[in-house]
């Protein structure tokens, strides 16, 4: 999501992101009387690339960099309590 868009005319200056691609996408595929075209089966193809890029780099983001964050997230909380008294003596 595209959160630097301020207005209608924010995505001249900011480009699309996926979710907004594949919205616009999936509207004028969903407003067709017709079935898809050859151009359009490419453009999904394209925006279904992108999305698998996404979604490899979030499995990654949890897989990695999560379980990081949690870990020092209870080291901080465990030296904090340490430091509050909250420990067994």
């Amino acid at each position: 999501m595209q959160v630097n868009m301020k207005s209608s005319e924010g995505n001249l200056v900011f480009p699309n992101m996926l979710n907004e691609s594949f919205d616009t996408f999936s509207d004028t595929i969903d407003n067709a009387d017709t079935a898809p075209t050859k151009p359009q089966y490419d453009v999904y193809q394209v925006l279904r690339g992108r999305l698998e890029t996404e979604l490899k780099k979030w499995d990654q983001l949890k897989a990695q960099a999560v379980p990081a964050v949690s870990e020092l997230i209870k080291k901080r909380r465990s030296a904090r309590d340490f430091a509050d008294g909250k420990h067994d003596a």
